[in-house]
């Protein structure tokens, strides 16, 4: 209908037949896509370079136009913020507009009174404004639907987003869903990956990868296939029985795609719109569209109140072909074939040529000249059943980004390169800035191809950027510029830092923050202590990964697991290690650590608990015997650039040797094993700044005490803490990364700081007792009755009878005791104990208690491992074991060295709450570790 003329201005109003739309606006160029609203449409001119709108009105901005008035608006383009964008898909609401650009990046305009628009408020907006409120934050999309007064997204990572007018359930948020949701908020997780999104008047559908059509929403005229009677509305995807491949969405009806190649409806008929024959007739069963025979459905559409259907015409030993990747691009096919256009009255539109792609509006059609499909000789016309017509999309718009091939293709063009030659160089220049000044291109750039959830190839990444580096292919102007725009996307993913106190940047999905991960891995954020601008840049992405909530830093956490374990220790830790001393050195020359110590050491935190968690992971799979193979390892543990954790190949060679292991079971020499060791080891995540001593321990000391003594957070609470919290604010507090010279310093300080307490309290107690009478004062003022212990724990102790003298002392001992500085005094010997009788009573101690003799440790784990191991078998009184710990805690707390233990290290991995695996095992046990060793590494004979 010409309503005002809106389709043709040379044509008089009302109805008129499919013809070509010329209009001057065009410029000679083709069409490739087309959505329409309610009264409005927009176009897509061919490769998306321009986007052009018109309608009968644009009272709400629906034409992104600007001015909101209610009168007929002739073509125009659509300005959109971010210039010299391709667009990729258009999509009309009842009068608002979605804009998808190649970026990932949605826009939207128009009415936003319930919503719609996604931009976090209900209002309208008459020009193009960027969608990145809610869970839309720096997410790439790639696909949108519009429905009446709601709105649907389909992520990199094929989950929907939805927002707008919820009433009734056409959101599927779930049974707390409100009637209006004005931020993209992400549809509870599905049992399989999305791959198509419609929506309709008030339901939404959604098809997964396995071909499951999952509808929510109304179901007043039956149009979720369910009987009305039974199933009022939904808030929650409900499956619908069959194989679907696509589907289209009115204001009360369905139209789907079986792999049968058949269309299907439901809902509401009373105008026909089912194209089932039958007029007036509700049906909430799906039933076959009558369509003429010899025709292969390709596309379907939808309006308000009717239907379209794109076919094209069967041929014999030909099937209609279209494969999709897993981000939902098509294929473009070489070869274009006429189709033909049928209404529910079945009438064909005459003069239509190769249509590529239609989209209704409210008694209008958009028909789009061009076509994106291909006959494959040799296959059935039976097997004709996949889509190849998407809706509003401009198929000659590919999804932008970049993945590590192009960018080694672009390295490899700079490098060979003629002489006085920039051409290469300043595209390579141009499109890494284009991906690090945008989110959305950072978080879907550098990923394996051919995944349905994107995942890094750091591995590749990482060489390929070393490859950059080492070339010189890049200046230091370029350098600094590449930063610059690093610098700019930072600033678009999360805004400024000034607002991260009170609130987190809302990034909480693998999808909005995989960038920052992918950031880190370049050589722009290397070398922070010799150049200033990547120190820049460092303390900009550091401060916004400690910035993210806890959600988002276990995302974090997740893409490092799953996809960085290769470069975990040689990059990823290196960098933020030589960020933390850095910016220690920094603090030091002006005498105030700031918040960049603390948000480095916080996100080093984060990386040691990623490791932590592949040591897990590793452990548990090899108790299951389960251990990752193939590509599953390549994804997860492979290739780890640790000489204690090989390769898969060494893995494989060490398993089907001949014999396997030698006959102590362990590795034949020469073989590697797979052990699920830590990819970080303990000693790389130290930061030896701190070992320098350039830190006074007593100022450290101070700050733990100001900051961390109230309650020192657990290591779990300390990855969950936000980066402004003062118990962050203590070297201490980050045990992880402490070298043991740092803490034997700063434990000395505290060591004489509480002796220093007990002796105040001393000194207060004895005047105390002084002013009550209770101590004699001699004629020259000095007092003559003063007991030692009131300042010092005293020890008396024979030579010959050692242990029994020292346990007496320990168990008469007050707690408070053992906290004052100890007195040694050996019976019958003069001298006063100024440290050296101390030291000589801990080495006599020492001889005695871990000797073999002393009946408290393992004689044959002493003799096999040559480690002291506790014997639970002992005969000895477990005080004795108490006493033990006892004098270790003395020797410490006194800072008195002297006593020989020679504990395996997995006892201070026990006692800093890591994690224990194999390897630990074979430290006490060898022979045990071996065998296991050997039981796991087993395959039975073929």
């Amino acid at each position: 209908v010409n309503v005002d003329r809106c389709l043709f201005e040379e044509l008089p109003e009302g109805p008129q037949r499919a013809a070509r739309v010329d209009l001057l606006e065009l410029e000679g160029r083709q069409v490739d896509a087309a959505a329409g609203g309610k009264e409005h449409i927009i176009i897509i001119l061919e490769d998306g370079e321009k986007v052009l709108s018109w309608g009968r009105s644009n009272e709400f901005g629906q034409l992104g136009h600007g001015a909101p008035a209610q009168v007929p608006i002739g073509p125009r383009a659509v300005v959109l913020p971010a210039p010299r964008t391709q667009v990729r898909q258009v999509a009309c609401g009842e009068a608002h507009s979605l804009i998808l650009t190649v970026t990932g990046s949605l826009f939207a305009f128009g009415d936003g009174s319930q919503g719609a628009l996604g931009l976090g408020t209900m209002t309208s907006t008459a020009q193009p404004a960027q969608v990145d409120a809610g869970a839309l934050r720096a997410l790439p999309v790639r696909a949108i639907a519009a429905g009446a007064q709601h709105s649907l997204a389909l992520s990199a990572s094929s989950e929907v987003l939805a927002w707008g007018c919820g009433k009734n359930g056409r959101l599927g948020l779930g049974q707390e869903s409100c009637d209006i949701v004005v931020s993209p908020t992400r549809v509870p997780e599905m049992a399989e990956p999305a791959a198509f999104i419609a929506a309709g008047g008030q339901h939404s559908a959604v098809i997964l990868r396995t071909g499951v059509c999952l509808l929510t929403g109304s179901n007043q005229h039956g149009q979720l296939g369910q009987q009305p009677s039974q199933l009022a509305c939904t808030s929650i995807f409900l499956a619908l029985i069959g194989q679907w491949q696509a589907v289209a969405l009115g204001t009360s009806h369905s139209f789907l795609l079986g792999h049968n190649g058949k269309v299907y409806s439901c809902g509401r008929s009373d105008k026909g719109q089912l194209g089932t024959g039958s007029v007036g007739v509700m049906s909430s069963t799906l039933e076959q569209v009558i369509l003429p025979p010899g025709l292969a459905v390709v596309g379907l559409a939808t309006g308000p109140e009717h239907g379209l259907v794109l076919a094209s015409p069967h041929r014999p030993n030909a099937k209609l072909s279209n494969k999709s990747d897993v981000f939902g691009e098509r294929v473009q096919a070489p070869a274009q074939q006429n189709m033909e256009i049928y209404l529910r009255d079945r009438s064909p539109v005459q003069d239509v040529e190769s249509e590529r792609c239609i989209s209704l509006a409210d008694g209008q059609i958009a028909i789009i000249k061009g076509g994106d499909y291909s006959i494959a000789p040799g296959m059935s016309p039976t097997d004709i059943h996949e889509s190849s017509i998407s809706p509003g999309v401009c198929t000659s718009a590919r999804f932008g980004g970049m993945d590590v091939s192009a960018l080694r293709g672009l390295v490899n063009a700079a490098a060979v390169a003629s002489q006085g030659s920039s051409v290469a160089e300043e595209e390579l220049h141009r499109s890494l800035s284009n991906v690090l000044a945008n989110p959305t291109l950072m978080n879907s750039s550098f990923c394996f191809p051919g995944l349905y959830r994107p995942r890094v190839d750091a591995d590749g990444l990482a060489d390929a950027f070393d490859e950059l580096w080492s070339l010189s292919a890049v200046s230091e102007k370029q350098q600094s510029q590449l930063r610059n725009a690093a610098m700019q996307g930072l600033e678009r993913w999360a805004g400024a830092p000034q607002s991260w106190k009170d609130f987190p940047p809302c990034l909480v999905h693998k999808d909005q923050i995989r960038g920052l991960a992918v950031l880190l891995l370049s050589p722009l954020v290397s070398e922070p202590e010799a150049c200033t601008e990547a120190f820049v840049l460092m303390t900009r992405l550091v401060s916004l990964l400690a910035a993210l909530p806890h959600e988002g830093r276990m995302a974090f956490v997740s893409i490092v697991v799953e996809d960085m374990v290769h470069v975990l220790r040689s990059v990823l830790v290196l960098r933020v290690r030589s960020f933390c001393n850095a910016a220690i050195r920094r603090g030091v020359q002006v005498r105030d650590f700031n918040k960049s110590v603390w948000e480095g050491c916080l996100v080093l935190d984060i990386l040691a608990l990623a490791s932590s968690l592949i040591q897990q992971r590793l452990s548990e799979e090899l108790l299951v015997g389960s251990g990752p193979t193939g590509a599953e390892m390549h994804h997860t543990v492979s290739r780890l650039r640790n000489k204690s954790l090989r390769s898969t190949s060494d893995l494989a060679a060490v398993a089907n040797a001949p014999g396997g292991l030698d006959e102590n079971g362990s590795t034949p020499k020469g073989a590697g094993f797979w052990m699920p060791e830590a990819p970080v080891p303990s000693q790389d995540l130290e930061l030896e700044v701190l070992a320098e001593g350039i830190v006074p321990p007593d100022v450290e000391f101070a700050l733990f005490l100001q900051n961390a003594q109230a309650k020192v957070p657990t290591t779990e609470e300390l990855v969950q803490l936000r980066p402004h919290d003062e118990r962050l604010h203590s070297f201490m507090v980050h045990r992880r990364l402490l070298p043991a010279a740092f803490i034997r310093r700063v434990l000395h300080v505290e060591n004489h700081y509480r002796q220093n307490l007990q002796h105040q309290q001393g000194f207060q107690d004895m005047i105390r007792a002084a002013l009550a009478g209770d101590i004699r004062i001699g004629p020259n003022g000095g007092m003559l009755n003063v007991d030692v212990s009131t300042f010092y724990f005293p020890i008396n102790v024979r030579r010959d009878h050692l242990l029994e003298d020292t346990l007496e002392a320990l168990q008469d001992a007050a707690p408070a005791d053992l906290q004052k500085q100890l007195k040694v005094t050996f019976r019958g010997e003069e001298g006063q104990d100024s440290g050296g009788v101390s030291r000589e009573f801990f080495r006599l101690l020492g001889e005695q208690l871990f000797a073999l003799q002393s009946m408290l440790f393992n004689s044959a784990v002493a003799e096999e491992a040559r480690v002291l191991w506790f014997d639970r078998a002992s005969p000895r009184d477990p005080l004795d074991f108490w006493m033990l710990g006892v004098v270790l805690g003395l020797a410490v707390y006194n800072s008195l060295p002297g006593l020989d233990a020679r504990f395996p290290v997995c006892i201070f991995r026990k006692l800093r709450g890591e994690p224990l695996g194999l390897e630990d095992l074979g430290e006490v046990y060898p022979a045990v570790a071996s065998s296991l060793r050997a039981l796991l590494a087993w395959k039975p004979a073929e």
